[in-house]
């Protein structure tokens, strides 16, 4: 069964990114008719991302992945985040599939909390990965007295979106 949410309305996707190239996707998927557009004359690592104003987001409609939110190398976030967008945005559509503009609004109020955390946590890993002398003791010291679970459970809040999950 064909999926119709999207009606054959047309979409234009401005980068071929893994999150330009997931969202056409998943849009297809729905039924919308899409353009994705790419200055690069082939798919290959081209450099980071860029940050684009509220006011780009305004003009453009919504924006995933880097564009939306560039991260930090420190959480080895950024395909990760970029696929979540991906599946959030799919699911407000879907949600509200003849109210495109309250659907982008919806994907952008879900998602910011998480990226900002994301980013945050990266921030965070700058100062105690890039330490030397007294400091780098302290770290050693702190993380070999941490058990394997105690270094799992401090990340499961990135690999899981229930609150208070435990990894097994």
């Amino acid at each position: 069964m064909e999926n119709t949410v999207g009606r054959d309305r047309r979409v234009l996707i401005a980068g071929g990114g893994i999150g330009g190239l997931a969202a056409g996707a998943a849009l297809a998927n729905l039924g919308f008719r899409v353009t994705i557009l790419e200055q690069a004359e082939d798919f290959k690592e081209v450099g980071a991302g860029v940050q684009i104003a509220p006011n780009g987001v305004r003009a453009l409609g919504t924006l995933i992945g880097d564009a939306a939110h560039p991260m930090l190398q420190y959480m080895a976030q950024g395909a990760c985040q970029a696929l979540e967008d991906v599946v959030r945005l799919v699911d407000e559509v879907q949600a509200q599939p003849d109210d495109i503009p309250a659907a982008f609004s919806a994907y952008a109020e879900g998602r910011y909390r998480r990226t900002a955390r994301v980013q945050f946590s990266a921030r965070q890993l700058i100062e105690v990965c890039q330490v030397g002398g007294v400091m780098a003791e302290v770290r050693r010291s702190y993380f070999s007295q941490r058990s394997d679970e105690q270094k799992f459970e401090s990340l499961a809040w990135l690999y899981s979106d229930r609150a208070g999950e435990k990894f097994q």
